[in-house]
């Protein structure tokens, strides 16, 4: 007998996995959409515009503002790079003040 190394799940998985979502990762994800929405529309630069940008579909980058879709922390960073923020931004909404030269 061929035992696996993987325990068997004792109760099986919802088939809709939106269920079992976490009210403070849906938190998190609406605030994330609603700065980042912010901070594209005060620089300017349209959704397709980014989306190009980062090299996403549109659509994709619609659902990532409606807050829609888990991110990666590559992906925040890589949105928070283009758009000239710090990651945390993304979530605090602060920009810091601008540096002296």
């Amino acid at each position: 007998m061929r035992v696996s190394k993987y325990p068997r799940l004792l109760t099986p998985l919802p088939m809709d996995l939106d269920v079992v979502s976490d009210p403070a990762a849906e938190i998190l994800k609406q605030i994330l959409a609603s700065n980042l929405r912010a901070y594209r529309k005060e620089r300017g630069i349209s959704q397709l515009a980014l989306s190009i940008e980062l090299g996403l579909d549109q659509r994709y980058y619609s659902g990532i503002e409606r807050g829609e879709w888990n991110l990666t922390f590559d992906t925040v960073g890589s949105i928070a790079d283009k758009l000239g923020l710090h990651p945390l931004d993304l979530i605090t909404g602060h920009e810091p003040p601008p540096e002296d030269e």
